[in-house]
Protein backbone atom coordinates (compact mmCIF):
# COMPACT_ATOMS: atom_id res chain seq x y z
CA UNK A 1 0.00 0.00 0.00
CA UNK A 2 1.11 3.50 -0.69
CA UNK A 3 1.41 6.24 1.89
CA UNK A 4 -1.81 7.86 0.71
CA UNK A 5 -3.68 4.60 1.37
CA UNK A 6 -2.38 4.54 4.94
CA UNK A 7 -3.64 8.09 5.42
CA UNK A 8 -7.06 7.12 4.03
CA UNK A 9 -7.17 4.07 6.31
CA UNK A 10 -6.52 6.35 9.27
CA UNK A 11 -9.30 8.68 8.04
CA UNK A 12 -11.77 5.78 7.69
CA UNK A 13 -10.74 4.36 11.08
CA UNK A 14 -11.26 7.78 12.68
CA UNK A 15 -14.70 8.01 11.10
CA UNK A 16 -15.72 4.66 12.62
CA UNK A 17 -14.19 5.56 15.98
CA UNK A 18 -16.66 8.45 16.22
CA UNK A 19 -19.58 5.99 16.14
CA UNK A 20 -21.23 5.35 19.50
CA UNK A 21 -23.00 2.13 18.54
CA UNK A 22 -22.57 -0.78 16.17
CA UNK A 23 -25.75 0.38 14.38
CA UNK A 24 -24.20 3.80 13.72
CA UNK A 25 -21.08 2.09 12.38
CA UNK A 26 -23.22 -0.12 10.14
CA UNK A 27 -25.00 2.95 8.75
CA UNK A 28 -21.65 4.67 8.13
CA UNK A 29 -20.34 1.53 6.45
CA UNK A 30 -23.34 1.46 4.11
CA UNK A 31 -22.85 5.14 3.25
CA UNK A 32 -19.13 4.70 2.60
CA UNK A 33 -19.79 1.55 0.59
CA UNK A 34 -22.11 3.46 -1.71
CA UNK A 35 -19.38 6.05 -2.24
CA UNK A 36 -16.41 3.71 -2.66
CA UNK A 37 -17.71 0.38 -4.01
CA UNK A 38 -16.13 -0.34 -7.43
CA UNK A 39 -19.48 -1.45 -8.90
CA UNK A 40 -20.87 1.99 -8.07
CA UNK A 41 -17.97 3.94 -9.58
CA UNK A 42 -15.67 3.89 -6.55
CA UNK A 43 -12.11 2.72 -6.12
CA UNK A 44 -11.27 -0.90 -5.17
CA UNK A 45 -8.41 0.14 -2.87
CA UNK A 46 -10.62 2.60 -0.99
CA UNK A 47 -13.32 -0.04 -0.59
CA UNK A 48 -10.75 -2.43 0.88
CA UNK A 49 -9.74 0.29 3.35
CA UNK A 50 -13.39 0.91 4.31
CA UNK A 51 -13.83 -2.85 4.89
CA UNK A 52 -10.65 -3.02 7.00
CA UNK A 53 -11.68 -0.05 9.16
CA UNK A 54 -15.23 -1.39 9.64
CA UNK A 55 -14.06 -4.91 10.53
CA UNK A 56 -11.55 -3.50 13.01
CA UNK A 57 -14.22 -1.35 14.67
CA UNK A 58 -16.87 -4.08 14.88
CA UNK A 59 -14.50 -6.74 16.20
CA UNK A 60 -13.47 -4.47 19.09
CA UNK A 61 -16.95 -3.06 19.72
CA UNK A 62 -18.86 -6.34 19.56
CA UNK A 63 -16.50 -7.92 22.06
CA UNK A 64 -17.11 -5.03 24.48
CA UNK A 65 -20.89 -5.17 24.00
CA UNK A 66 -20.88 -8.95 24.52
CA UNK A 67 -19.01 -8.48 27.83
CA UNK A 68 -21.48 -5.79 28.89
CA UNK A 69 -24.45 -8.04 28.05
CA UNK A 70 -22.89 -10.94 29.93
CA UNK A 71 -22.42 -8.74 33.02
CA UNK A 72 -26.07 -7.62 32.93
CA UNK A 73 -27.30 -11.20 32.54
CA UNK A 74 -25.15 -12.49 35.39
CA UNK A 75 -26.34 -9.65 37.66
CA UNK A 76 -29.95 -10.64 36.90
CA UNK A 77 -29.20 -14.29 37.71
CA UNK A 78 -27.77 -13.26 41.07
CA UNK A 79 -30.86 -11.10 41.70
CA UNK A 80 -33.18 -14.03 40.96
CA UNK A 81 -31.14 -16.46 43.04
CA UNK A 82 -31.26 -14.08 46.00
CA UNK A 83 -35.08 -14.21 45.97
CA UNK A 84 -34.89 -17.23 48.25
CA UNK A 85 -36.86 -19.45 45.86
CA UNK A 86 -37.91 -22.93 47.01
CA UNK A 87 -35.52 -25.85 46.50
CA UNK A 88 -37.59 -27.28 43.66
CA UNK A 89 -37.08 -24.17 41.51
CA UNK A 90 -34.54 -24.18 38.73
CA UNK A 91 -32.85 -21.09 37.27
CA UNK A 92 -31.41 -21.67 33.79
CA UNK A 93 -29.36 -19.49 31.49
CA UNK A 94 -30.26 -20.42 27.90
CA UNK A 95 -28.30 -18.32 25.44
CA UNK A 96 -28.71 -14.86 26.97
CA UNK A 97 -32.19 -15.58 28.35
CA UNK A 98 -32.89 -16.50 31.97
CA UNK A 99 -35.65 -19.02 32.66
CA UNK A 100 -37.10 -19.92 36.07
CA UNK A 101 -39.24 -23.01 36.53
CA UNK A 102 -40.66 -25.04 39.37
CA UNK A 103 -42.80 -24.00 42.32
CA UNK A 104 -42.68 -20.24 41.71
CA UNK A 105 -46.28 -19.31 42.49
CA UNK A 106 -45.59 -17.81 45.93
CA UNK A 107 -42.83 -15.65 44.37
CA UNK A 108 -44.94 -14.49 41.43
CA UNK A 109 -45.07 -10.81 42.39
CA UNK A 110 -41.38 -10.70 43.21
CA UNK A 111 -40.49 -12.27 39.86
CA UNK A 112 -42.75 -9.78 38.05
CA UNK A 113 -41.22 -6.86 39.95
CA UNK A 114 -37.75 -7.98 38.89
CA UNK A 115 -38.74 -7.67 35.22
CA UNK A 116 -39.39 -11.32 34.51
CA UNK A 117 -42.37 -12.35 32.40
CA UNK A 118 -44.49 -15.50 32.41
CA UNK A 119 -44.44 -17.72 29.35
CA UNK A 120 -47.74 -19.55 29.15
CA UNK A 121 -46.37 -21.74 26.38
CA UNK A 122 -43.27 -22.81 28.27
CA UNK A 123 -44.92 -22.66 31.71
CA UNK A 124 -41.96 -20.81 33.23
CA UNK A 125 -40.70 -17.29 33.88
CA UNK A 126 -38.21 -15.65 31.52
CA UNK A 127 -36.07 -12.54 31.22
CA UNK A 128 -33.77 -11.12 28.56
CA UNK A 129 -31.90 -7.85 28.31
CA UNK A 130 -34.05 -6.46 25.49
CA UNK A 131 -31.18 -6.38 22.98
CA UNK A 132 -32.59 -9.34 21.11
CA UNK A 133 -33.71 -8.54 17.58
CA UNK A 134 -36.95 -10.02 16.34
CA UNK A 135 -38.45 -12.41 18.84
CA UNK A 136 -39.60 -15.58 17.23
CA UNK A 137 -41.53 -18.22 19.05
CA UNK A 138 -39.87 -21.57 18.70
CA UNK A 139 -42.16 -24.49 17.98
CA UNK A 140 -39.56 -26.86 19.40
CA UNK A 141 -39.50 -28.13 22.94
CA UNK A 142 -37.67 -26.24 25.66
CA UNK A 143 -35.01 -28.98 25.54
CA UNK A 144 -34.52 -28.25 21.80
CA UNK A 145 -34.05 -24.55 22.59
CA UNK A 146 -31.49 -25.43 25.27
CA UNK A 147 -29.58 -27.64 22.84
CA UNK A 148 -29.61 -24.97 20.15
CA UNK A 149 -28.45 -22.07 22.35
CA UNK A 150 -26.57 -23.80 25.15
CA UNK A 151 -27.74 -23.90 28.75
CA UNK A 152 -26.39 -23.58 32.25
CA UNK A 153 -28.46 -24.46 35.31
CA UNK A 154 -28.39 -22.92 38.76
CA UNK A 155 -30.03 -24.87 41.58
CA UNK A 156 -31.76 -22.94 44.33
CA UNK A 157 -32.28 -23.80 47.94
CA UNK A 158 -33.44 -21.58 50.72
CA UNK A 159 -30.41 -19.87 52.15
CA UNK A 160 -27.85 -21.18 49.64
CA UNK A 161 -27.05 -21.07 45.96
CA UNK A 162 -25.27 -23.73 43.91
CA UNK A 163 -24.07 -23.50 40.32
Amino acid sequence: MQNISNEKLIDFTTMFASCDTVNEARDLYRKLSKEHHPDLGGDTDNMKLVNTAYESYTSRRCTTEERDTEAVVMAKIVEVLLMNLPEDCLVELVGSWIWVSGNTKEHREELKASGMRWSGTRKRWYWHDGKVGKRRTSNGSFEDVKLRHGARSFATSRGSVAA
